[in-house]
Formats: C-alpha cells, structure tokens, sequence
C-alpha cells in the first residue's frame, strides 16, 4: 500500500470506527450485500456467486440490517440462515448489523469498511464488488470484471452491465422502458460531454480499494447512495462502464421500499404513470455549457463566461451563485486550464448536472412523457 493510501486508510479508520473481521485478511476481492428479509432471494444470490469462476479468492460479505422500528425476526432468520450455510463456506462472512439507521447506504458502508479494515494490502490491488440481495450474476461475472481491471490498470471503478430479471410477464414492458429510461440518459450525457455519463446502479459496479478511500466511502442515505458514491469516484479517479453483454441481474420486481429506483418506477408505470423523460433540448444546452468549460475566458473572465452561455444555464449558475463561489474556487487552483476544467467538474457534478437538465427543461416549459 503507498504512503498516501496507508495515511487515508488511517484516517479514514479512525473517523468512521470501522472494525476488521478476523479471517477477511486472507482476501484481496469481497462482495458486500446489504440484506433486509431478503431470505426470499438470498440463496439464489449466493448459489450464484459461488457457481461464478474466479481468478482471485472472492470473500462474500452480507450485511443484514432492518429500519430502525421495524420488525428484527426476518433478519434474525436471514442470520440463522447464513449462519447454518457459513460452516459449509469459508468464503462466506456475516454482518449482523440492526442497530444501524441510514438505510441501504448505511449497510454498504458496514460491509465495505469492514473489508477496508480487514486488509493492509502491499499495494493498492484490492477490489470490493457491490451486490443486492436479490441480484444474480453471470458463470462470467468475476473472470470479465478481473480481464477488465488486468488490460486497464488505471481505472478506479468499472459499472457492470445489467439487465433485470422479470417473473411477473405483466410487468416485462414497464421493466425494459425504465431499463432504457436510463440508458438514454447515459447516452446523452456522453453525447453531451459530461464525464458523469455513468450508470449508477448499486448491484452492478466494483472499485478498487485506494479510490473507495479517495472517494471518502459510501455514502449514507436512504436511496441514492450509488449515484452519489460513484459521482464522487468521477471526481477522484477514472470510472468506465464494461461493455458486452449482462453480467448482472438485478430483480425487476416492485418495491416501495425506496422513494425512487427500479421497483418504484415500474411500479408507477404499471398504474399508468409516465418517466420523467428530459427533453433533447435540455441536453444540448448542457452541451454548450460543457463545451464552453473548455475556453480560457472560465479562468480568465468568468462573468464574460457566464454571459456566453445559454440561457438557461445563466439562470441556473445565478440561482447557484457561481461567480462568488468560483471567485473562492480558483483562488485554490493552480493557474492551469486542465486543472480549471477539473474544479469546474467538481462543482458542475452529476447531482448539479441532473439539476441543471431538469432546470432546462422547466423553462421550455416540457411536459413529462
């Protein structure tokens, strides 16, 4: 490990109290998989991992949590259950976690922080991959993941491609409109220019360990925290998306259990609800924007800057007071352009990008389709 991650690593360990598990150590590649009453599905996932070939030992760690309140019998059942199936796999660890609060987040953080403190690798090779509960993967899963990571040293995290798995034939055409409502908007990000043109899905990505330090962990909250987690990688680090076919099947099922993803949204469509599509327009405007981040006048006159761009993104960059906080910004930055664009990125985030698209639109005046 080098000097710069062992000193993160530290500080990180002690602001955040994570704990090492005995036996963990053994393991340069974990799994973690937040699980609440999930006993449903859990096997499967498991069978899964365990029939998938692996180049490297791969260490399963399952986090069972449930929200504060809420009834603890189905997670004392799911770890009665891993408990039995754990004395025939050594590779399996549990985490019994009921006391936390945060939701999913809080659970990835757990199962993550105790592979961190597990390992005081030599060098930074170590890679965690993030699952659910009721997520399967390919007999391939680990051997492309690990070509990936061999053929590009650089990179700090991959996204997995994923394609869901739908029970319910009722339910296949809401589950592969969502599943392209997102891929669109993928696509248009990269069209635009934005460098978090990512998929942010929190069972299909892995990252190395030094970049999950740089990105300062995962993130706590009750929905969200892949995208906000893997938005933080950009800024740290080179996240890219694996291509070819699925490695991973998350479930396409309907769930309420969080205000938004895959289960709400296909539950919302299948009672006649519409995608929050962002209208062509809106990403052309943020393709002016991104395009003209690359011309000096960012460093040299930002309010001449400014007054160059759309209209929508000067009223965007006001309501956000971007002259005042950029004047603070480049204060702190070297007198670079490559650097100027990079602090520009950071301000101008995935969550802002979003914002900004939806601010767009608000002002042609679109209507959700």
């Amino acid at each position: 490990m080098s000097s710069s991650i062992a000193f993160l690593r530290e500080k990180y360990l002690r602001r955040n109290n994570a704990a090492a598990i005995p036996g963990l150590e053994k393991f340069s590649r974990a799994v973690v998989i937040p699980a609440w009453d999930e006993l449903d599905n859990l096997p499967a996932t498991l069978d899964a991992l365990n029939c998938a070939e692996k180049v490297f030992p791969v260490a399963t760690l399952v986090v069972v949590n449930h929200p504060q309140g809420s009834d603890p019998a189905p997670s004392e059942k799911t770890v009665e259950y891993l408990q039995k199936r754990q004395k025939e796999d050594q590779t399996l660890f549990i985490i019994p976690a009921f006391e936390i609060d945060g939701g999913v987040g809080a659970a990835r953080k757990r199962g993550m922080d105790a592979f961190l403190a597990s390992r005081t690798p030599d060098d930074d090779t170590d890679w965690i991959f993030s699952l659910d509960a009721d997520t399967q993967v390919s007999s391939d899963y680990f051997l492309r993941i690990e070509h990936a990571i061999a053929q590009q040293s650089g990179v700090s995290a991959w996204t997995l491609p994923y394609l869901h798995r739908v029970e319910d034939p009722s339910q296949e055409n809401a589950v592969r409109r969502y599943e392209a409502y997102l891929a669109r908007y993928v696509a248009k990000l990269a069209a635009a220019g934005s460098p978090y043109a990512i998929s942010t899905v929190g069972s299909a990505f892995c990252v190395r360990l030094g970049n999950y330090l740089k990105a300062n962990g995962m993130k706590v909250r009750q929905a969200g925290e892949d995208f906000y987690f893997l938005c933080e990688l950009v800024k740290t680090g080179k996240v890219r998306a694996l291509k070819g076919d699925a490695v991973v099947f998350p479930s396409g099922r309907i769930s309420g259990r969080t205000p938004f993803g895959t289960g709400k949204a296909v539950a919302d469509l299948l009672a006649g609800g519409s995608l929050n599509e962002i209208p062509d327009h809106a990403f052309d405007e943020l393709a002016l924007v991104l395009t003209a981040a690359k011309s000096p006048l960012l460093r040299e006159a930002p309010q001449t800057w400014t007054a160059s761009l759309p209209s929508s993104a000067q009223a965007f960059f006001d309501a956000e007071r971007f002259l005042s906080l950029w004047e603070k910004v480049l204060q702190n930055t070297p007198c670079d352009d490559n650097a100027v664009q990079k602090a520009f990125h950071r301000w101008f985030d995935g969550l802002k990008t979003l914002r900004y698209l939806h601010f767009a639109k608000s002002m042609r005046g679109s209507a959700a389709i």
